[in-house]
């Protein structure tokens, strides 16, 4: 059969390229050339991100690492930002030598 009638066959039925690399994939997942998920799984929740990177920093990790938002654990977080300096509004300031290009 050449490639081109192959093709045909194809555009009649979509679904059988579909259905061979499905049974392709799970007869290596039965075979567990394929293996999922990946083991060992290690879960942190967020407020324990820094021991996950620690763990996944030291080079002995295998599987894998997941970190997991979970709804009971609150992050802190600093939602205003700080300036690092403040303008006086009741004061004038003299900007000399800044604007050069506008003039």
């Amino acid at each position: 059969m050449c490639r081109g009638s192959r093709m045909i066959g194809a555009r009649k039925n979509p679904l059988n390229p579909l259905k061979q690399l499905s049974g392709n994939v799970m007869g290596l997942v039965h075979d567990e050339f394929v293996r999922t998920p990946a083991r060992p799984l290690r879960v942190y929740g967020i407020l324990e991100v820094e021991a996950a990177f620690r763990f996944w920093q030291n080079g002995k990790n295998t599987g894998k690492t997941v970190v997991e938002m979970r709804k009971s654990e609150l992050v802190p977080t600093d939602l205003e930002p700080k300036p690092s300096f403040s303008f006086d509004v009741k004061a004038t300031y003299v900007i000399s030598g800044a604007l050069e290009s506008l003039g």
